[in-house]
């Protein structure tokens, strides 16, 4: 063993260390002088020096394009063995260009964010897809957004009213091509009721309570105000319009409110049936929700109404009538009824008066005051469409209304 050992290790050592030296030294000739072809995916493409007033479609703010190219790259095999996707990047120089040119990428246009790696001295050939960039006239322009209904639900003991203003503008600049697309299609922000807790609202109407406002205005925080671009890669930007500083959400508090008023009720006879239901042959029936007083007759039945505010409410209380239309018991068993707003022209005029003096409508620019007043004649007129009578006990109101004789009878038949 011990002279097998030797003959191995020792005989002749001076040679076999010249042998292994002189392998290793053309081991590494070797190993730099192999050259290997391999296609990396989704490299970035940074512009520079663009013309002023040019750009190019897909160019993100950070300058790099927003599509990415592949690049197939023959070189040293160490290098290319090191290399990873993430390490290169293409600058292109768009000085001096035409409208429109063929990129063909050389060793020049190849940058290493490793420090580590050279690439131009390592790099003998590049191949890549056709590559055409097309210069675009840089234009600003202004995108309306439109506030569309908000998602989600909201806090309870809340319903959710209105959003104003219901159309923000957002300034943009980019391609011609591109902004043209984009204000044809416009921009949306959808906002989320979900995110709003029931404690901020009621923070809100403690502070509205003394002025007996049950509406209340909840301001759209600054990070939820954003807008997606899709011709910078859909990146969000905050909305630069000076009037998103007003942006709110405004809610109702659900609140059952008394009258506190009788409702005089009149009786509608239709031509059709005069001859025989008219006036002069039939009569409302005086009973225990139905008084006649000064020749009016009442109903004297506490009700209260709900999906409505305070404010409609004291501007329509005494111009409110229930209508009963008269219809024969051959067509129909009971008779229908309604509630109806008298002169509700001039009472819209009279709410939207009242409102617009809040200090928020008095900060509101002249151009503005116009389209808040048709947001508030808007939120009249559905109010008016959503008013009920309710009892005390928050059932809807129901009267059961039939002919007796000569008489026409009103009963409450609510459950």
């Amino acid at each position: 063993m011990r002279s097998l050992f030797k003959r191995i290790f020792v005989h002749n050592w001076q040679r076999k260390c010249i042998a292994i030296f002189v392998a290793a030294i053309i081991w590494l000739l070797v190993n730099h002088s192999i050259t290997i072809t391999h296609t990396f995916n989704n490299i970035p493409v940074k512009i520079v020096n663009l013309p002023q007033g040019k750009t190019i479609e897909g160019l993100l703010p950070n300058g790099f394009l927003e599509n990415r190219i592949s690049l197939t790259l023959t070189g040293k095999k160490q290098t290319i063995e090191e290399l990873q996707p993430g390490d290169i990047e293409v600058i292109i120089d768009a000085a001096n260009k035409g409208n429109e040119w063929i990129v063909k990428i050389n060793k020049q246009m190849l940058h290493s964010t490793n420090p580590e790696i050279d690439l131009p001295h390592n790099i003998t050939e590049i191949s890549h897809g056709e590559f055409v960039l097309k210069l675009s006239r840089l234009i600003i322009d202004k995108i309306p957004i439109s506030i569309t209904r908000p998602v989600g639900e909201p806090p309870m003991g809340y319903q959710f009213l209105d959003v104003w203003p219901q159309t923000l503008y957002q300034t943009v600049s980019g391609p011609e091509e591109q902004i043209n697309s984009l204000r044809n299609s416009g921009l949306e922000l959808t906002l989320d009721l979900s995110d709003i807790t029931k404690q901020e609202l009621d923070n809100l109407f403690t502070v509205n309570a003394a002025g007996q406002r049950d509406e209340v205005s909840f301001l759209v925080p600054k990070n939820w105000k954003k807008v997606g671009i899709s011709f910078e890669g859909n990146t969000f930007q905050e909305i630069n319009d000076p009037a998103a500083e007003q942006l709110r959400i405004d809610f109702l508090r659900k609140e059952l409110l008394a009258i506190d008023a009788p409702i005089p009720v009149t009786v509608f006879f239709p031509l059709r049936y005069s001859p025989v239901l008219n006036p002069a042959n039939y009569t409302l029936e005086e009973n225990d929700i139905l008084q006649v007083k000064n020749g009016i007759s009442l109903l004297v039945l506490p009700v209260y109404v709900r999906n409505v505010s305070r404010l409609f409410l004291d501007v329509v209380r005494d111009h409110l009538e229930v209508t009963i239309i008269a219809s024969p018991t051959s067509e129909r068993e009971e008779m229908e009824w309604s509630v109806q707003f008298i002169d509700p022209q001039e009472l819209e005029n009279a709410y939207v008066a009242v409102t617009k003096t809040d200090l928020f409508d008095k900060q509101l620019k002249e151009q503005d005051s116009s389209l808040r007043e048709n947001y508030l004649r808007s939120r009249f007129r559905s109010y008016m469409r959503k008013m009920e009578l309710y009892t005390a006990d928050d059932k809807k109101l129901q009267l059961e209304i039939q002919i007796a004789g000569h008489k026409i009878v009103v009963k409450n038949v609510s459950h």
